[in-house]
């Protein structure tokens, strides 16, 4: 249908012509014009996260035919699956020379490693000449420019088949280096090899906006269902409401949902059938199994109306039906984001003959609800920093704060036209909000503590002064002000003032939260084409070669390099299985003896799987169910699953990177050789325990580490286990001092910073902290202030680990912190 399509449109009108030139013109129009009418199509029916994806795979697709514009399997491997080198004495050398490459630090520990993955490569071995050569100005402007992608340095890159390269495969060279140096801006990246790919004029933003009308007049058939999907709280059926009043179509509306409905359901799609008429169907993800048997209904009739339409409006849900949504025009509507976009929905929501009833004081106090909902939806997308989850806040929640707010202020001002702010029952407004309204919706501690201290700066007495600030930046900076006037005109006016788009200090989170979203969608981005990548029949050059066995020597040789990563069964401590259940011995000793018997055992499992996979390359063993998905993870670098239920990592993490993690996980078991000696005296035991730094987000059993130290820590001190709480120590002496303290390092402190000696905000997003002490102390010797953090074991934030006490300065209240989405990570981030 699409080709045809295309072919009608761009049909010649003058004679025929034999000129070569001339074809090779058309051909590359109607090449253009196809994928246009593909990403007109396509787009519409994706979210906003998955177009771009959408549009780099067809422009991948669109440069099958030329060798010339196609990455080497290394260099996929750097850019859609995270290659991770073997890190070697040598390699360590090479680190700190990269470390060294650039002045002012611009280059840490973790971009030098991303940097030597990249040396290894042919077309960037050159590199680090080119960083401490004569492009080092332009690297350091690359470095520091808010727009890296248009300054990319590239002389120095190697091209691949001697000449210089193609525009397609340079610009996705420089994608890879953006994503090892610069990866806020791997979207912009894309966006420039999509411009290249396709051309200037080729506006895939435009062609993705959504106009109901002409997709229901030149795209939709009489038997083609319209499913208009949308997120929980949005509905869509009115856009088809306003459609049908504009183009004279009758509608017939049905509510899904109960057997009434079906009834309904299956009366109005017959008629219609006949009439010509238009159906709406609403909330149709309630029903699924109903929803499976309307395409075959469809399908089954003989002849109907041409201009006969069925809308289905639905919430996007898994559940339902792949041959309905195959046969159906499928649109995705997504909610503007932003504060503002966020307070004009729910002010346009609200009837002006209900913010305008007396006393004048409600106007400010719906301008507090609309400004708070802002908030709390606004945080939802930068999850997991805003919220550790997407919580379901909904319509219903703002209709009844609505009606709460009219009932307490009705109450007070009885029939008076003025009251006075105080006199308003703010605590018990707040208690509802938090407990039985919005907080009702929440189940993480750390995020009902954000959000009661959004709840206690919005809803008090204070907001109603002239100018009342309703945030500020982490230095207290005021940065959006209420207006004076407490009138419907004047809220009005300061509504449409506000900016399109604000920042994220606006509702409470360090401004580089925007760069970690971005991050994070690009990575998922990359990790979706990495599944994609082989779907058409890509292969990035003709020189992968085959081995005698059949097998690819690129898998092969990619298999070679992680056994080499992996440490051997025998470089790994010995356990014997009573040190893992000695009663006589420490806690922390029986930790120790498991914690090694877990990682020897994984690394076992593992070196055997992937030395079956490389028998299977030599031709060796035949294919199994089992290893012919092993093959298909290890291509697409996918964390195989019964790989993945050995330990928790961060859900983004690719396979390459999960190996060198195990990799470094087993070689940190080699620090606890001294500790599984046995030991003379519990106080001996206790002096080797001390000795150690404990990299706990490398440790399989982190939990573990936990409970063994707390147990140990009231068994030497014959303290009660209820009686003492966790601090964690940053800074200062680095040595355990005593069986209460534990030396742990790796840690990384997320939306704050350690400097100066004290724990401070900050407009970054995170930052490592030098080795802590976590440190069992008995609650009654509590002093100064102290706060709550919680410890999460990656970026992620779903899988809490403790929480843990951190002393504060006197100057920040403590729910500011939990504002700010303060946590401390074990992991270091994918």
């Amino acid at each position: 249908e699409v080709m045809s399509k295309v072919l009608t449109a761009a049909k010649p009108t003058g004679p025929p012509s034999n000129d070569v030139a001339t074809a090779k013109e058309r051909l590359k129009f109607l090449k253009l014009s196809f994928f246009t009418e593909i990403t007109r199509r396509v787009l519409r029916g994706l979210k906003f996260e998955d177009k771009l994806m959408f549009i780099v795979r067809l422009a991948q697709i669109s440069t099958l035919e030329s060798p010339a514009m196609q990455l080497t399997d290394p260099e996929v491997d750097l850019l859609l699956k995270g290659a991770t080198p073997i890190i070697t004495e040598s390699s360590t050398a090479i680190i700190n020379k990269f470390k060294e490459s650039l002045p002012n630090n611009r280059i840490d520990e973790a971009l030098a490693k991303q940097l030597l993955s990249l040396s290894f490569v042919s077309a960037f071995s050159n590199i680090l000449a080119s960083m401490t050569g004569s492009d080092q100005a332009q690297w350091v402007k690359f470095m520091d420019d808010p727009e890296p992608e248009k300054i990319v340095p590239v002389k120095w890159i190697k091209p691949n088949s001697g000449g210089a390269d193609v525009n397609e495969r340079l610009v996705l060279l420089q994608v890879i280096i953006i994503k090892a140096l610069r990866p806020d801006r791997v979207l912009y990246a894309l966006e420039m090899y999509i411009t290249v790919v396709f051309g200037s004029k080729f506006d895939w933003r435009d062609l993705s906006k959504v106009d109901l009308k002409t997709i229901v007049e030149l795209d939709s058939k009489a038997l083609s269902p319209l499913m208009l999907c949308s997120e929980a709280g949005q509905d869509a059926s009115g856009k088809v409401d306003a459609l049908s009043t504009e183009m004279n179509a009758k509608l017939l509306q049905v509510s899904m949902g109960s057997a009434e409905g079906y009834t309904d359901a299956d009366k109005s799609i017959a008629q219609a059938a006949k009439s010509g008429s238009w159906v709406l169907l609403r909330n149709v993800h309630l029903c699924p199994e109903w929803l499976a048997a309307l395409e075959k209904r469809l399908s089954s009739f003989s002849s109907c109306n041409e201009n006969f339409r069925i809308f289905l409006t639905c919430e996007l849900h898994p559940k339902l039906p792949l041959a309905l949504l195959r046969a159906s025009e499928v649109i995705v509507f997504e909610a503007s984001t932003g504060i503002k976009a966020n307070i004009q929905r729910f002010y346009n929501s609200v009837p002006a003959a209900r913010i305008d009833k007396q006393p004048a004081e409600r106007v400010r106090m719906y301008g507090l609800l609309a400004w708070f909902n802002a908030v709390v939806q606004e945080r939802l997308r930068y999850t997991p920093i805003g919220f550790t989850k997407k919580h379901e806040f909904t319509e219903a929640d703002t209709n009844v704060s609505l009606d709460v707010i009219d009932q307490w202020i009705d109450n007070t001002a009885g029939q008076r036209a003025h009251i006075n702010p105080t006199d308003v029952p703010w605590a018990a407004l707040q208690v509802l909000l938090s407990q039985s309204l919005y907080g009702g919706r929440v189940d993480h501690h750390f995020d009902q503590l954000a959000l009661d201290g959004f709840i206690q700066f919005t809803f008090n007495a204070k907001n109603y002064s002239s100018n009342a600030v309703l945030a500020a930046d982490h230095e207290g900076k005021p940065l959006i002000s209420l207006p004076d006037s407490l009138g419907r005109p004047a809220l009005e006016a300061w509504i449409k003032a506000l900016p399109d788009s604000n920042p994220p200090s606006w509702i409470g989170l360090p401004v580089t939260a925007e760069g970690q979203l971005k991050m994070i969608m690009a990575q998922k981005i990359l990790t979706n084409l990495s599944i994609l990548y082989g779907s058409a029949g890509d292969s990035a050059t003709d020189d992968d070669e085959s081995m005698e066995g059949g097998g690819s020597k690129y898998l092969f040789d990619m298999v070679e390099r992680w056994l080499k990563m992996l440490p051997s069964e025998s470089s790994l401590p010995e356990v014997s299985p009573e040190q893992t259940s000695d009663a006589s011995a420490l806690p922390m000793e029986r930790y120790i003896a498991r914690e090694v018997t877990k990682g020897k055992n994984i690394i076992k499992y593992i070196t055997k799987e992937i030395k079956l996979v490389r028998s299977l390359l030599l031709g060796e063993v035949k294919v199994t169910n089992a290893l012919r998905e092993l093959m298909n993870c290890f291509q697409k670098g996918v964390i195989p699953k019964k790989w993945r239920t050995q330990y928790v990592v961060s859900s983004r993490m690719g396979l390459s990177t999960w190996i060198a993690d195990l990799a470094a996980r087993g070689s940190e078991l080699g620090k606890y050789r001294p500790v599984l000696a046995k030991s003379s005296s519990p106080a001996v035991a206790v002096g080797k325990i001390s000795a150690v730094k404990f990299w706990i987000g490398g440790m399989f059993l982190p939990e573990g580490l936990i409970t063994a130290t707390r147990q140990q820590c009231a068994q030497v001190n014959k303290w009660s286990l209820e009686d003492i709480e966790l601090f964690l120590e940053m800074g200062g002496n680095a040595t355990s001092e005593s069986s209460q303290e534990t030396v742990v390092e790796g840690l990384l402190l997320e939306g704050a910073k350690w400097a100066n000696g004290s724990l401070q905000l900050s407009d970054e997003l995170r930052c490592s902290l030098p080795p802590c002490k976590l440190k069992w102390q008995l609650k009654t010797a509590r002093q100064g202030q102290v706060v709550s953090f919680p410890v999460y074991l990656h970026d992620g934030r779903t899988s809490l680990v403790v929480q843990v006490l951190v002393a504060s300065p006197p100057s920040v209240p403590p729910l500011v912190w939990a504002q700010r989405g303060v946590g401390i990570i074990l992991q270091v981030p994918v």
